[in-house]
Order: structure tokens, then C-alpha cells, then sequence
């Protein structure tokens, strides 16, 4: 069991423009629950956010995407999947490179009843054997065999990327980051034609690991299964943000500045989205 904190940056693009931002200063409790019992077994407390006003006109419906990229935990569950002995054949891994100090290891997956085909690098050391890296990418998959019943949706993926990197805390390799990108073409359900392009991105970075109190860490925050960041109220702390050290380690990309800040400064946007 383990408390990592950092930082939780979401931002989405709707043909060719930035239309929202959501930042926030986030716990979460990793293998706290009983993984046989839950299928997801992560807890999150968000301890600050700040969120930019809304210009997205494509309607859609948004779930819990913070609570997306923790479930299963991706380390572990794609850990599972590329090495477990029995799905090799599956996935075929292959050595792509090697240097002194690290393999690269390469994988494809593709089966009919998939309806992603999955790409994969891993990032080995060679004196531990830890991964350090992962990079996952899925594609629709052309041999996929749709069942008759299968639901049609209209938001059809183009391509989608995860990176996952670890980090050596207290002898043990942990998560340190997820980044979590997808594109999809949104179809209009009477002409097919493509409404819209969304672009979604998601980044999540732990600086501080806590191993030792997780018990009572629980016990003293509010850590729930699931997290909504689009509307939950909020109290914008304009001291918490200007001192946050995660903002210089992960700039905000002038793009988004840009797009976002077409009728007034984020900084109001944030107070007036926290009221």
C-alpha cells in the first residue's frame, strides 16, 4: 500500500482549439483494497483544483476521467498483460534496441474479437530488470470481427497513447507518471459525416510517496472511489497555486493559454469556476 501526491492536468481540443483545462493537487491511494474483491482498488482526494470555463460544443457526456486513468492501476494491469508467460504468443515481444544500461522490448497485439489493435515498447534495466518505461498505443484494429449486437457508437477512435514511468522510492520501483492522450472523430449520427475532432489529454505526476502512515493518512482525508472534477465546488487558493512547485515542472502549454484565454485571463476563470 502506498499515498502518492502530485499533480493532475486534463485538457481537451475540439477542432483545432484548446476548450477546457482542469488542474488539480491529488492523493491516491494505490492497493489499498482488496484487488480480488474490486476491480478498481484505488482511493483519490483532491486536495486543490482549479478548472478554466467550458467551450466545448460537442456534447458529450463526460465520466470520471481522473478515476479512468488510475482503474486497474495501468502499471500493473498492462505489466500483467505483455509479461504474463501465457500470453505470449499473443502479444510476440521482440528486442527492439539495448544499450549499457537498458532493453527495449517491442509488442503487438491483434486478434479478431479486439476492437483495438495494442502497440507497446517497455523500458528495461538491466542490473535490477525493473521497467521504467511504458508506452502503450492502440489503434482500431482492421481484423476486428464486429458482432451483429454489437453497440455503434458515434465517437470513433483514431488513436490513443499512454505513458507510464517509475521511479526507485524506498528500494521499490513505483509509478511516478501516467500521461494519457486520445483522438477521436465525432460522427453525426444522421450523415455520418465527422462533426467533430476531440482531442483529450491527461497527465499525472507524483512527487511525494508516503509508505509508512497510509492508514492514518486515510483516516484523516476524504478518499472516495471516484472524483468529479468537472462540477465540484471548489475554493480557488490563489497562495496554494502560485507557490505550487509542479506548475514550473510541468509548464502549461502556451497553446492552451492562448485558446483558453479568448474572454478573460484564466485566473478569473479559475476563481469564477470555483464559486
Amino acid at each position: 500500500s502506498l499515498i502518492a501526491t502530485g499533480f493532475y492536468r486534463q485538457y481537451h481540443k475540439e477542432n483545432g482549439k484548446y476548450v477546457r483545462l482542469i488542474e488539480a493537487d491529488v492523493s491516491v491511494a494505490l492497493n489499498c483494497k482488496d484487488p480480488y474483491k474490486y476491480s478498481f482498488h484505488e482511493l483519490v482526494s483532491v486536495n486543490q483544483e482549479r478548472r478554466s470555463q467550458n467551450f466545448e460544443t460537442n456534447g458529450d457526456i463526460h465520466g470520471d476521467h481522473l478515476v479512468d486513468l488510475l482503474k486497474e492501476n495501468p502499471y500493473s494491469y498492462n505489466r500483467n498483460n505483455f509479461l504474463d508467460p501465457r500470453k505470449l504468443n499473443f502479444y510476440s515481444p521482440k528486442f527492439a534496441s539495448e544499450d549499457s544500461s537498458q532493453y527495449v522490448i517491442s509488442l503487438q497485439y491483434k486478434e479478431a474479437s479486439s476492437a483495438k489493435l495494442v502497440q507497446a515498447k517497455i523500458w528495461v534495466q538491466k542490473e535490477t530488470y525493473a521497467m521504467t518505461r511504458m508506452e502503450i498505443e492502440k489503434f482500431p484494429n482492421p481484423y476486428y470481427v464486429k458482432s451483429r449486437y454489437a453497440y455503434v457508437s458515434r465517437w470513433k477512435l483514431v488513436n490513443e497513447k499512454d505513458v507510464i514511468e517509475t521511479a526507485k522510492v524506498n528500494g521499490r520501483y513505483v509509478v511516478s507518471s501516467i500521461v494519457r492522450s486520445y483522438n477521436h472523430h465525432v460522427l453525426n449520427r444522421q450523415t455520418g459525416n465527422v462533426d467533430f475532432v476531440v482531442e483529450e489529454s491527461f497527465e499525472l505526476y507524483f512527487d511525494d510517496y508516503n509508505a509508512e502512515s497510509v492508514s492514518e493518512e486515510l483516516s484523516k482525508h476524504d478518499f472516495a472511489e471516484s472524483t468529479n472534477l468537472y462540477t465540484s465546488p471548489y475554493k480557488y487558493n490563489s497562495k496554494f497555486w502560485s507557490n505550487y512547485d509542479l506548475l514550473e515542472d510541468h509548464p502549461l502549454n502556451p497553446a492552451i493559454k492562448a485558446d483558453l484565454e479568448k474572454t478573460k485571463p484564466l485566473s478569473e476563470q479559475f476563481v469564477e469556476s470555483g464559486k
